[in-house]
This record gives structure tokens, sequence and C-alpha cells, in this order.
């Protein structure tokens, strides 16, 4: 039993990892994600573009339901009060809005970098600095 649910494990997150998306069904067999990610929550489903703007071209759906891979977020145009978008954990660049996706963990922001210590950003001496 043990067996089967792992390799089903393994074989939807091999799916996953692929499409960057997984269907409804397919959730309830995944253990805690270790990717980012988040559940479709529109009725009718998002549309995929390639800019984080509805002016943007709609290159696929995600269902309602659906649960999506996602890299990181952007700000972009306002879609009913709210102008993130996150960008898919896709081969290309694409995006969804933020509106219609309950996210399950923390999306960071597209090229952040956190911010370094000042104390880590001190000089180093001849002395202390590594040889080799």
């Amino acid at each position: 039993m043990k067996n089967v649910m792992c390799v089903s494990i393994v074989a939807g997150l091999i799916m996953t990892a692929s499409t960057g998306v997984a269907s409804a069904s397919d959730r309830e067999g995944f253990p805690a994600l270790s990717w980012k990610a988040g559940v479709i929550t529109s009725n009718e489903g998002v549309n995929v573009r390639g800019e984080p703007t509805t002016n943007s071209t709609a290159w696929s759906t995600l269902d309602a339901g659906a649960l999506a891979g996602f890299t990181c977020k952007v700000r972009g145009q306002e879609v009913d009060g709210n102008d993130l978008w996150y960008r898919l954990n896709v081969d290309r660049v694409r995006y969804v809005t933020a509106r219609y996706v309950q996210t399950r963990k923390h999306i960071p922001y597209c090229g952040y970098k956190p911010s370094l210590d000042p104390v880590d950003l001190q000089p180093v001496t001849a002395e202390e600095a590594p040889m080799g």
C-alpha cells in the first residue's frame, strides 16, 4: 500500500514538474509541497497570459480547482482590486492573476534578493581572509 501511494505521489510530482499544473483530483495525493503552489479559486478558471495584464494574449486556461506551481510574483494590471500576478513554473514566461489563486506558501517577488546585514559587509583584513 505504501509503495502504491509513493509511486502515485512521485508520478504526480513528475507530471506537475513538467507542466507546472495538476488537476483538482491530483491534489489529494500530494504531501506538503516543497514548491510554491496555489489553487485556482475562480469558478470559470483563469487565463494564462504572457504578460501580467488582461491585454496580453491568453495562451491557455487553468480550470477551477487546478493546482499550479509558481516561481514568483510581480505587480501588474489590477484585477478586482488585486495588482499581483503569479509567474507559473513552466518553460515559458506565463502569468495568472493572483486575484483568483489561493496560495499554499509565500510567493516571493520576482528578482527579489534578500538584503545582507551591514555587519556582513565589513572589510576583511589579510589575517582574516581565507587562504587558497
